[in-house]
C-alpha cells in the first residue's frame, strides 16, 4: 500500500502544470488512489482538473510556398494548457489526399509534386489534440492564387522536345477578360537549383519572380495560346518544372501547373538494324536515345505471313530478338522509345517510331504461288495458240494424205474406156503433193562381175 501511495504522490507531482494549486492536486489524486484501491480497482484520469472538455479548432489558417516548389500552411493554434499535436489532411482537386498526423508545430509543409491540381487546394482536415481531447475537424478551401475561376486559361499542357525546348499549349478561358492577352511564367528546379532556402511568401508575391516566355503562338482572335522557351537539361538532373498562364495585370485567374521534366520529354526516335541469325531468328538492335537508364523501348514488328502487329516492352537491353521467325515471310520493324517518370505516376510521351526497317523473305512460298499462278496459263496460251496455228501441217504429218483417182478420172469411166477420150473440160481437183525422193545407194566397182 505503501509503495502504490509513493508512486501516486511521484505521477500527479509531474502533473501538477495544468492544476491550480500543485499541493490541492497532489493531495486530492492521493485521496482519489487511495480510494480505488480499497475499491480494488484501478483507473486513470487523462484529464487535468481544471481544463475543460472542449478544445477550439486553430484559427488564422494561410497557404505560402517556399521557392515555388514547397507549400507551407500556417495556423494559430488554440489556448491550451498542454503540449498541442495535430492532424492534417491536404486535398487537391483531383481528389488525391496527403495526410500528417501527430504534428508537433502550427505548420505543415508538402512538396508540389505530391498534388496534381495546384489550382484547387483544399486542408481537408485540422484537428488539434491535447491529450485525449481533440477539437472539431476544420477544413478550408485554400487556393493559391486569387480570382474567377471562369477567367482561368484551360487545359494547359506542355511538352520537352529533344531535351532541347519546351512547347507548353492551352485553351482560352471561357470568360475572356478585356485585358485577357496572356503570358507564360515558368521556374526551374534541379539538383543546383533546388538547394537554395527561401523564406515562405504568398503566391502573389513570387508570381513575377520566375523566368517569362517569348515566343507565343497566337490564335484567329490574336490571342496568346501557346508558348515556346528554351531548357537544355540533362535527364539525370531531375529537372522539374512548374508553369503559370497569368496576364501582366493579374486580372485573371492564374492557372499553375507542376510537371516532372521526365514525365513530359519526348526523345527522338531511335535508329534501328534488324538482321537474320543461324538458328533462324531476327536480330533487332538500335542506338541509344540517351544515356539515362530510365528509358524504355517498344518494339513492333509484323510479319507477312500473320498480318498481325505484335508489340514488344525492353527496358534495360538495346537489342531484342524475335524467336523463330518464318525464313520465307517478310519482316517489318519499328522502335521507339521513352523517359520513365522520376515519381513513377505520370502518363509518359513516346517518340516518333523509327524508320520501318524491312527483311524480305528467303525463298517466298507466296511468291512462288504468285508465279506459277500467273506463269503457268501464259505457257499454256501459247501452246494452245500454236497448235490452232499449225493443226494442219500436224495432221498432214501425222496421216499423210492418198491421192483420189476420182479426180483423174471422168465418173463413167466404162464410158471412158469405150470412147478412149478424155473430157478435158473438167478440171481435175487440185490436190496436194508431197515430193518424194528416192536416195539410192551407188554400185561400186567391186560389185560388177
Amino acid at each position: 500500500m505503501s509503495m502504490q501511495i509513493l508512486f501516486s504522490l511521484v505521477y500527479w507531482a509531474l502533473l501538477s502544470a495544468c492544476t491550480r494549486s500543485r499541493h490541492d492536486d497532489v493531495m486530492a489524486r492521493t485521496w482519489y488512489m487511495l480510494t480505488l484501491e480499497s475499491s480494488g480497482t484501478s483507473e486513470r484520469d487523462d484529464r487535468c482538473r481544471n481544463q475543460e472538455d472542449f478544445l477550439q479548432p486553430p484559427t488564422n489558417i494561410t497557404v505560402k510556398m517556399k521557392g515555388m516548389f514547397k507549400l507551407i500552411w500556417t495556423w494559430q493554434p488554440p489556448v491550451a494548457a498542454c503540449n498541442l499535436t495535430y492532424d492534417v489532411t491536404i486535398r487537391d482537386g483531383s481528389k488525391q489526399k496527403w495526410t500528417r498526423r501527430f504534428l508537433e508545430d502550427p505548420y505543415v509543409a508538402i512538396e508540389v509534386y505530391k498534388l496534381k491540381d495546384l489550382n484547387n487546394i483544399y486542408l481537408n482536415d485540422l484537428v488539434a489534440k491535447c491529450e485525449s481531447i481533440k477539437s472539431e475537424n476544420y477544413s478550408l478551401h485554400t487556393p493559391l492564387a486569387a480570382g474567377e475561376e471562369n477567367t482561368m486559361v484551360r487545359n494547359l499542357s506542355c511538352i520537352w522536345y529533344y531535351l532541347e525546348y519546351v512547347i507548353c499549349k492551352w485553351e482560352p478561358a471561357e470568360v475572356i477578360h478585356p485585358d485577357a492577352n496572356y503570358s507564360l511564367h515558368y521556374w526551374v528546379k534541379d539538383g543546383k537549383t533546388g538547394k537554395k532556402v527561401t523564406q515562405p511568401k504568398k503566391f502573389e508575391n513570387l508570381l513575377h519572380s520566375g523566368n517569362v516566355c517569348h515566343h507565343y503562338m497566337t490564335n484567329g482572335n490574336a490571342l496568346n495560346v501557346g508558348c515556346q522557351f528554351q531548357l537544355k537539361k540533362n535527364i539525370s538532373s531531375m529537372t522539374e518544372l512548374l508553369m503559370v498562364v497569368t496576364n501582366q495585370k493579374n486580372s485573371i485567374k492564374p492557372f499553375i501547373l507542376y510537371k516532372d521534366a521526365n514525365s513530359i520529354g519526348k526523345l527522338r526516335p531511335p535508329t534501328i538494324y534488324v538482321s537474320r541469325t543461324a538458328n533462324l531468328n531476327l536480330n533487332v538492335t538500335w542506338n541509344a536515345s540517351h544515356e539515362y537508364k530510365r528509358i524504355a523501348y517498344e518494339v513492333a514488328y509484323i510479319s507477312s505471313a500473320e498480318e498481325k502487329e505484335e508489340t514488344k516492352c525492353v527496358l534495360k537491353d538495346l537489342k531484342y530478338e524475335i524467336k523463330n521467325a518464318l525464313l520465307e515471310a517478310t519482316y517489318r520493324v519499328k522502335v521507339r522509345a521513352r523517359i520513365l517518370s522520376l515519381f513513377g505516376n505520370e502518363i509518359e510521351i513516346w517518340s516518333d517510331w523509327s524508320d520501318e526497317e524491312i527483311v524480305k523473305g528467303i525463298g517466298n512460298a507466296r511468291t512462288r504461288s504468285i508465279i506459277l499462278l500467273t506463269v503457268i496459263p501464259i505457257i499454256i496460251l501459247i501452246a494452245t495458240v500454236t497448235l490452232l496455228i499449225y493443226i494442219k501441217r500436224l495432221k498432214n504429218v501425222v496421216w499423210s494424205s492418198v491421192p483420189d483417182p476420182a479426180g483423174m478420172f471422168p465418173e463413167d469411166l466404162q464410158k471412158w474406156l469405150q470412147t478412149d477420150t478424155v473430157n478435158q473440160s473438167k478440171n481435175p481437183e487440185e490436190e496436194e503433193v508431197w515430193p518424194v525422193s528416192l536416195t539410192e545407194k551407188p554400185l561400186t566397182s567391186t560389185g560388177i562381175k
